[in-house]
């Protein structure tokens, strides 16, 4: 039984339903919703106007319903309107005239070329009659070969053909040149023209990017189709809040994320999905290749001596993360599992809190998707929408940190464990202090159960007071001498506050980057680096930048001094940079 052969159906994809928006970090996946009744036998389903920035290979179609998808194709069109039509007739007959002068500027100049040769050697042939008197004998009985006679009257007829042959090349030559100048101008003249009727480039002319979906059916049905694909111009960043409550030592991370798009087409009413996954870095695992050892081979260049490195091109799949119509990434990551209940913003600020409606946390092996349970509508203009991506409790715990060498101030910190279930990215966060704005912040990517710190600003309640650096000059050494300098530091740490607090002190100790330069501590004895060592107030640690931090619990209205002393040794006659300066 023959197969009918239906119309086609044709739609335009910003009036299709948006099923759901996957939004990454540089991209968006767009899922557009086709319901079309179909007939028995073959039909087409043309969806047109997809955005300029979309993907073609990421065109994905699925479909519900009893029929068969047995084609996808992807067109690029040009349409014109009438205007554009004519302009395009008078725009071929351009060409065809453009074609035939360039024909002719092709002739002109290989005429020009052929009498350049023909000058050439005649130059050439001038030369050697020159040169006769002053060629040998057996020269001489060459050329008077080439002349018939070595009579002054032959040489004087050679000039006189010599210049009527060039006056007539000569003259040849400049009418071919004027000729060819003017036929440039004329083509000039047509190329501007054809280029303004050029319907590639002229206004009225559209491109229109087209789906097309071949579909088989059994008898007349109807089907729902899902046509997703890819687009860039699109993308989420994300920004906090961060709340700190010093009474009741809590803190509240307001996570949001910021969506812009200028696809060229509106998200209206739209499931959305914020994805931590990264497309543009593929998923691939780079090669490594061989690392090679040999002798340096000099290579002399203009009396220097060079040297050629060889090194190993390292390959790394820098692929757009799509391969034909499949995402090389997990496929869950790519779905948008939405909520239909629907959250509002949190209106106000903490005094009153309200109910805020948070995302699903969706967890991949490597990616989250942090699914926005209202529906969104994200325009096509480039500015950032906010919505909120979570609400999220945590107990911080507080510490001061004090850098005398860099400031006299003390600042506080809040030290998190993030005991929620959605990954932190890095990005800007508002620092706020018993709903006081103290700083502008950013946080790195903290996983869930990582400890992150956040700074809350100075706390004057807290006091640092240095005493005057002590600094002893000597010898020492009976043979061999060497002159020594000690430093001694005393920090004073006094704490106002009507409760004991954590503090931090860190301190530089010199680092010696040359064997004769010999720096000894002597108090603390820390031997070991990243290794604490208890002290009657708290403890002390050597860290892998050669700092000194000193951990100490300050009871209420208590003063805690810290001491650092240590000595520099150096052979007497040298200079040491660096040595400290107070």
């Amino acid at each position: 039984m023959a197969i009918e052969k239906n119309t086609k159906t044709e739609f335009n994809s910003s009036d299709l339903e948006v099923g759901g928006v996957v939004v990454y970090r540089d991209r968006a996946e767009v899922k557009r919703l086709l319901r079309v009744s179909v007939k028995k036998g073959e039909n087409d389903v043309v969806v047109n106007q997809l955005p300029s920035v979309v993907d073609p290979k990421s065109l994905r179609v699925e479909g519900e319903g009893d029929a068969i998808i047995t084609d996808v194709i992807y067109q690029s069109k040009t349409n014109y309107d009438e205007k554009t039509k004519g302009d395009k007739k008078q725009y071929d007959k351009l060409q065809d005239e453009i074609k035939e002068l360039v024909e002719k500027e092709k002739f002109l100049t290989f005429k020009l070329e052929v009498i350049n040769k023909q000058r050439t050697i005649l130059n050439k042939f001038a030369e050697q009659i020159c040169k006769f008197s002053d060629s040998s004998k057996e020269e001489k009985a060459d050329m008077s070969e080439i002349l018939k006679s070595g009579s002054v009257d032959g040489v004087m007829g050679f000039l006189t053909a010599y210049q009527d042959k060039m006056s007539h090349l000569d003259e040849q030559w400049r009418m071919y040149d004027r000729e060819k100048t003017t036929l440039t101008e004329q083509l000039n003249v047509l190329r501007k023209n054809a280029q303004d009727l050029n319907p590639t480039t002229v206004k009225d002319a559209k491109i229109n990017r087209c789906v097309c979906i071949s579909l088989e059916a059994a008898s007349d049905t109807d089907v729902v189709l899902s046509l997703s694909y890819v687009v860039s111009n699109a993308s989420w960043t994300p920004q906090y809040d961060l709340r700190v409550f010093s009474n009741d030592k809590t803190m509240k991370v307001l996570y949001y994320g910021l969506i812009k798009q200028s696809t060229g087409e509106d998200w209206l009413d739209a499931k959305l999905s914020l994805s931590t996954a990264n497309p543009s870095i593929g998923g691939s695992v780079p090669e490594l290749g061989v690392q090679l050892l040999k002798f340096k081979q000099p290579v002399t260049i203009m009396s220097k001596t060079m040297t050629r490195h060889g090194y190993n091109e390292r390959k790394r799949n820098l692929s757009t993360g799509f391969d034909g119509f499949t995402f090389a990434g997990d496929k869950d990551s790519l779905e948008t599992a939405c909520l239909d209940e629907y959250g509002g913003d949190m209106l106000g600020g903490l005094a009153q809190p309200v109910e805020i409606t948070t995302t699903q946390v969706e967890t991949n092996w490597t990616s989250v998707a942090f699914n926005i349970p209202r529906m969104a509508t994200i325009p096509s203009d480039n500015t950032e929408h906010k919505v909120t991506v979570a609400l999220i409790d945590l107990k911080p715990e507080f510490e001061y940190a004090i850098i005398p060498r860099m400031s006299s101030h003390t600042y506080l910190q809040a030290v998190v464990k993030n005991t929620s279930s959605y990954a932190l990215l890095s990005g800007p966060a508002n620092v706020f202090l018993d709903n006081n704005f103290v700083a502008k912040s950013s946080l790195k990517d903290v996983s869930p159960s990582e400890e992150f710190h956040c700074s809350l600003g100075v706390d004057p309640s807290i006091r640092l007071t240095t005493i005057p650096v002590k600094v002893l000059r000597g010898q020492s050494g009976l043979i061999s001498k060497s002159v020594t300098v000690g430093y001694r530091y005393m920090f004073e740490v006094k704490n106002t506050k009507q409760e004991q607090v954590k503090v931090t002190l860190s301190e530089q100790l010199p680092l010696s980057t040359d064997e004769r330069i010999k720096v000894h501590l002597n108090d603390p004895d820390v031997r070991k680096v990243n290794t604490p060592v208890n002290l009657p107030f708290g403890t002390v640690t050597l860290n892998s930048s050669n700092n000194l931090d000193w951990v100490v619990n300050i009871p209420t209205n208590t003063t805690q001094p810290i001491t650092l002393t240590y000595s520099v040794e150096y052979p007497p006659g040298q200079v040491v940079q660096g040595l400290p300066t107070y």
